[in-house]
């Protein structure tokens, strides 16, 4: 039998970071005090939808678009943000991630109290593997397959709509597509790689179904 170490999961404490949740974003320690938040107690938001970008603009004011900064206690310091995660979907997916490491991001100061996260394409668009005639043809990223259960028994990237007409797949069990577009092939690779990663952490170094049987992950 052979050993795979288990990887626990840990929440950095030494770096400024931003958790999202489906109505709050959660900013810990290290990042208020860096931003002064006691003196900076409320936050206007940006959102760079085309490289999945939030910008976090602290300020004394309050103004008709700012969201008041609150405390945690010890956890750190919330503002809510429910309106802005159900009016953008790859907001939404991120906050629906079930593990907080997946959906804590560090934050980088672009500015003097303006501060960005990078989110990850969570695979915001879905689709029955009966309608895939609905695929853009030319549509391009990384995709995952589902089989009834929603269990996931794939991951790869490319021309989403080329990989699943291919001749190999005809007798693969899944029922759902789920993918985000990416344009760069070295982005889509990074990506599919992460969640490839992200699989094999949560299930003791195991690889989707169909990854394990191919031999391949793309």
């Amino acid at each position: 039998m052979a050993w795979t170490k288990f990887k626990r999961l840990r929440l950095s404490t030494k770096e400024p970071a931003i958790v999202v949740n489906s109505e709050r974003f959660t900013y810990n320690t290290v990042l208020a005090k860096l931003v002064e938040v006691r003196k900076n107690g409320y936050v206007v938001y940006h959102i760079d939808e085309d490289q999945r970008k939030i910008a976090f603009e602290f300020s004394s004011r309050n103004s008709p678009d700012s969201y008041p900064v609150k405390s945690q206690g010890q956890k750190g310091f919330r503002s809510s943000c429910g309106e802005l995660v159900q009016r953008n979907l790859w907001v939404r997916k991120v906050a629906e991630l079930p593990s907080p490491e997946q959906r804590r991001f560090a934050a980088i100061e672009e500015r003097k109290n303006f501060w960005t996260i990078q989110l990850v394409p969570a695979f915001e668009h879905r689709l029955k593997r009966v309608d895939k005639s609905k695929l853009p043809s030319e549509a391009k990223g990384i995709y995952r397959y589902l089989d009834k259960d929603g269990s996931i028994v794939y991951i790869g990237k490319g021309n989403i709509k080329a990989r699943l007409s291919e001749s190999g797949r005809a007798e693969w069990n899944f029922d759902t597509i789920d993918y985000s577009i990416i344009e760069d092939e070295s982005e889509q690779l990074e990506w599919e790689s992460y969640w490839i990663d992200k699989f094999k952490e949560s299930n003791n170094g195991r690889l989707p179904y169909y990854n394990k049987v191919s031999g391949i992950q793309n």
